[in-house]
């Protein structure tokens, strides 16, 4: 049911064209996806709400690319986690 939900948050945003809440909606689908080791789908949510996301700040886009890097080493591509992970460092 909390999917059925995201996606109609999602439909709402993207009529309102909210970047930033299209990006945290997307992010927490892929989330659930996580949840649900659906994880390619997951990937998917995730690296797309990064293209929506703009620089609201350090905290929000730190999150993302955080959620990006787990998303990454879900689907076995650990360099790519492992880069992404590098951001928040550097």
């Amino acid at each position: 049911k909390a999917l059925e939900y995201l996606f109609q948050a999602l439909k709402i945003n993207q009529e309102l064209g909210g970047a930033f809440f299209i990006s945290r909606t997307m992010n927490s689908i892929g989330v659930l996806y996580k949840y649900m080791n659906e994880n390619e789908k997951s990937f998917e949510y995730i690296k797309e709400s990064y293209r929506y996301e703009k620089l609201y700040s350090k905290y929000s886009k730190s999150k993302t690319l955080n959620t990006l890097a787990i998303a990454f080493r879900n689907i076995g591509e650990i360099d790519s986690a492992i880069y992404f992970t590098s951001f928040n460092f550097g």
